[in-house]
């Protein structure tokens, strides 16, 4: 199965592109108010969009391993919860163009997610407790306190000790990454080209100077660059792999 830290960081980046995918711009105060949980209309259950029990499973098999009908729905469900948040409908011929597209990402992302950890485990990187529990620390931060993850944790059916076997997973993909891909350098000719590409979304009363967008162009082009090798990387996996989706 794919791993849940994985997973967690995955569903989070396919949210963020599944929303620029669909071209739908939201003012701040709207997407705060819509996570303060004031959003218009009720967030649909996965069972009123998608017919669960006619998937098979597994949902797919990368080199002889399963990827499971459970994981595949949990992972749908987080993200059509995401979409709804942020005042996405999922309803009529858009919300289904919408769901079919969340559905391809998904599957997709869960197979990306496969071949990592299949490649990192292959290479034996090792993972020290040191790196581990700095990991932890930022997923504990993401809570009032270790205590409330620990519930957390329980209420899910899980625990502490899986949680890090988890984040060891999760942190030899990152490593494996690493050395698969180069690093990556931004030039300031790179950002000024974008700033002046990006002027002509501004009126001339509202553009800011190069310099207040200039570390924000820069972490833009960087992610851009590392998304544009980890493609390269995934599709040479692919390439070499055993793969068969059978949704």
């Amino acid at each position: 199965m794919v791993k849940k830290v994985g997973l967690i960081v995955g569903v989070f980046v396919l949210s963020i592109g599944l929303m620029a995918c669909n071209g739908q711009e939201q003012e701040q105060e709207d997407v705060e108010k819509n996570i303060d949980g004031e959003a218009s209309g009720e967030i649909p259950s996965i069972e009123e969009i998608i017919d669960i029990n006619n998937l098979p499973d597994p949902v797919a098999t990368v080199n002889g391993e399963s990827i499971d009908k459970e994981t595949y729905v949990m992972v749908l469900e987080q993200q059509m919860m995401t979409m709804a948040q942020y005042g996405i409908s999922l309803e009529g011929e858009e919300g289904k163009q919408m769901i079919s597209l969340i559905e391809e990402q998904t599957i997709e992302q869960l197979i990306n997610e496969q071949l990592l950890q299949q490649a990192a485990t292959e290479k034996e990187i090792e993972v020290s407790e040191e790196e581990i529990d700095e990991e932890l620390a930022f997923i504990v931060a993401q809570f009032s306190s270790e205590e409330a993850l620990m519930e957390a944790l329980e209420e899910g059916g899980s625990s502490m000790d899986e949680l890090r076997e988890e984040i060891e997973h999760y942190v030899r993909q990152q490593k494996y990454v690493e050395e698969e891909t180069e690093a990556i350098n931004v030039t300031e000719e790179e950002i000024q080209a974008r700033y002046e590409e990006e002027k002509q979304y501004y009126t001339e009363d509202e553009l800011p100077t190069f310099e207040e967008l200039q570390s924000n162009i820069e972490q833009r082009l960087i992610a851009e660059k590392e998304q544009e090798q980890l493609e390269v990387l995934f599709g040479k996996l692919r390439d070499e792999g055993d793969i068969t989706v059978h949704i």
